[in-house]
């Protein structure tokens, strides 16, 4: 397990040019266009808006990076939850430096490598570093908007995280308070792995056993390195498509009404593109092959594995080129499971270019102990 100190991360950006004079900057700049062709600066800006880039960015970079990683990398002071849990309000951004650990451990692929297939949304660490890096400069960071904004006083903070993609956390904490006041688990079955975020949050709330599933490599062996480092030894974790354990006799045999609670954040269809493993969105060509596919099965096999009266609990919402996907997935869900509660997250994903919030789902599985038929 790598954590990532504030030098190393520094040294990311590191440039030979990390002292030019606003003459030399002027020569050297340049812009990404949205079609992806790269210009000269001065031939894209007049001189006073190039002036205004030199002071406000890159003069400014070593302040901003550094405000970065202490505000959303450092997780030196923020391991272990302290608080008490939420109750009856949930919001994912409520202590939010215990995500810290979370984003440090996968800043690369939380940052970097996962992508989005809404268009024209670059993902924020591909920008920064080509910004302070590379000396070129996303158009949408160079709009008069964006410079007007500069100009009144808006962070640069703000603005790149309005207009580029980061791919979504579960805080730990909401993890943990979550147990503490709905679901009171003790067994607990994740579907996904939420980059490791929900077994810290599960294992701080008094769980007696977690399994989970994921199909990123790197994933599964940290979660695996977490539980360890935090004196947890009932954890076992499954590297494949959860799907595929619906064809796994010794996983089925094993498990069978097993578990008191399942738990996730399933993939949003083509919101979220991961990298790496197996991903539900390589496997299935359409949205309904999706369904069908990954997300029946998987309730099927959260039906196969859960107790009489168990919990399932996922968080998810619709997206603009998706507006019905969350009643889609829930008409599936009911055909295992009777629905209980919901309850809004705040500050959970709510993109730019959406105006859906993200809820959360409770059902309790039905009194039948036997599976639905399935379609032929």
């Amino acid at each position: 397990m790598s954590l990532t100190s504030i030098h190393h991360f520094l040294e990311l950006f590191r440039n030979a040019h990390d002292t030019m004079t606003l003459k030399q900057f002027t020569t050297t700049a340049r812009v990404r266009k949205a079609s992806g062709v790269i210009v000269r600066m001065r031939d894209h800006l007049s001189p006073n808006d190039i002036a205004l880039v030199y002071e406000s960015l890159y003069k400014k970079k070593n302040d901003y990076l550094s405000n970065f990683y202490h505000k959303s990398l450092d997780f030196t002071r923020h391991s272990l939850i302290r608080e008490p849990p939420m109750t009856d309000h949930f919001n994912n951004a409520t202590h939010s430096q215990y995500k810290n650990l979370i984003r440090n451990l996968y800043y690369r692929e939380i940052l970097e490598q996962t992508e989005t297939g809404i268009p024209n949304l670059r993902p924020y660490l591909q920008v920064i570093l080509e910004m302070y890096r590379d000396h070129v400069y996303d158009y949408k960071i160079v709009t008069n908007a964006s410079l007007n904004m500069i100009r009144s006083g808006t962070s640069i903070g703000s603005i790149l995280s309005g207009y580029f993609f980061r791919a979504s956390i579960m805080n730990p904490y909401l993890v943990y308070s979550l147990n503490h006041s709905i679901l009171h688990a003790k067994r607990v079955f994740t579907p996904t792995l939420g980059w490791s975020s929900y077994l810290v949050g599960f294992i701080q709330s008094g769980i007696e056993e977690y399994v989970g599933v994921d199909v990123i490599p790197r994933v599964c062996q940290t979660t695996l390195s977490l539980a360890n480092q935090l004196s947890f030894n009932n954890a076992r974790v499954y590297c494949q498509p959860s799907e595929d354990l619906l064809n796994d006799p010794r996983f089925m045999r094993t498990y069978k009404g097993h578990f008191d609670t399942v738990f996730f954040s399933p993939p949003y269809y083509r919101l979220e593109l991961y990298k790496g493993g197996t991903q539900s969105t390589d496997r299935y060509a359409t949205y309904e092959e999706w369904l069908r596919g990954y997300w029946k099965n998987t309730m099927e096999l959260c039906h196969h594995v859960t107790t009489k009266n168990a919990t399932v609990c996922y968080i998810v919402a619709n997206y603009d080129t998706h507006a019905q996907m969350v009643d889609d997935m829930n008409r599936i869900t009911r055909q295992y499971f009777t629905f209980s509660n919901q309850y809004v997250l705040k500050s959970g994903k709510q993109f730019t270019h959406s105006k859906h919030h993200e809820v959360i789902h409770v059902f309790k599985k039905k009194s039948s102990a036997s599976s639905p038929k399935k379609n032929k």
